[in-house]
């Protein structure tokens, strides 16, 4: 009985409030006296809510705006301190380059004192049907000029530089398919020719069938009238082979300086 006394207050008060609404709703579409003064007090009431939800939005509107600014703002002036950065961490860079340069210029005077050398970077490759060059940071301006040999900091025979410009020059590899040079191999002592093959292959001619030769031996370049005194490394054995002809083995080495690793090269200039 009790429940059902309950539902029956529930009813009551769902259809009451079902009335209300209604009663409302009609107060803001009809027009009459009675029906506009409930309306007005209505408005009144729910007023300063509405104002306080308006005066929030425009809150939250704004510090949308202010953040968004601020925000570009703020990523604005890190971004120029990372360009700063990078920068600085450039020149930097390029300061160490020189010192090591530098150190490797004063090793080489040390070791040759009858030459003067001129340190400079690779700064492009170039491949000519089968010739291959590199372009260096040196020119005319500074004392470069045709025939001069290269060489880099492990003492390998680079090439030799066949035009010169204001500020660079143009050097041709000794892997290159046009260029012979005298050659020693120093574990017997054997003299032989290194042409250039390309790729920085080399080919070892002039190897006696009956030489002792093997993968990993050194082929060294023979002291030139023009360098006395100066000793320099071409490359390593890496494949041996016979011939078929019974008089010359075949012999290829890979050359020491790779094009691409933009090591420092020292131009030999002779005092």
């Amino acid at each position: 009985m009790f429940m059902k006394t309950n539902k029956a207050v529930n009813k009551r008060n769902i259809f009451l409030m079902i009335l209300f609404v209604a009663f409302l709703t009609a107060a803001f579409f009809y027009k009459s006296p009675a029906i506009f003064f409930v309306r007005s007090s209505v408005i009144k009431i729910i007023f300063p809510v509405m104002k306080k939800f308006s005066y929030a939005a425009e809150f939250l509107k704004g510090g949308y705006f202010y953040s968004s600014k601020d925000l570009i703002a703020e990523n604005q002036k890190l971004k120029e301190e990372n360009d700063t950065l990078i920068l600085k961490l450039g020149d930097f860079i390029l300061l160490e380059r020189e010192n090591e340069d530098l150190k490797k210029l004063l090793n080489f005077q040390g070791s040759y004192p009858f030459f003067d050398f001129a340190a400079s970077r690779p700064i492009g490759f170039i491949r000519d049907g089968s010739d291959e060059y590199i372009l260096i940071s040196r020119g005319i301006k500074d004392g470069i000029h045709s025939d001069l040999w290269v060489i880099d900091s492990k003492k390998t025979l680079v090439g030799k530089v066949t035009e010169a410009y204001q500020g660079s020059s143009k050097v041709k590899l000794i892997s290159s398919a046009s260029e012979i040079v005298n050659g020693i191999l120093p574990a017997t002592g054997m003299r032989v020719l290194v042409k250039g093959n390309g790729f920085r292959e080399l080919l070892i001619d002039l190897v006696p069938e009956n030489t002792e030769v093997k993968e990993g031996d050194e082929v060294m370049a023979a002291e030139s009238w023009e360098y006395p005194g100066l000793i320099l490394f071409l490359g390593k054995i890496v494949e041996v082979g016979s011939t078929g002809a019974q008089v010359f083995k075949s012999v290829k080495a890979l050359h020491y300086f790779d094009p691409q690793s933009l090591e420092t090269v020292f131009v030999v200039r002779k005092q």
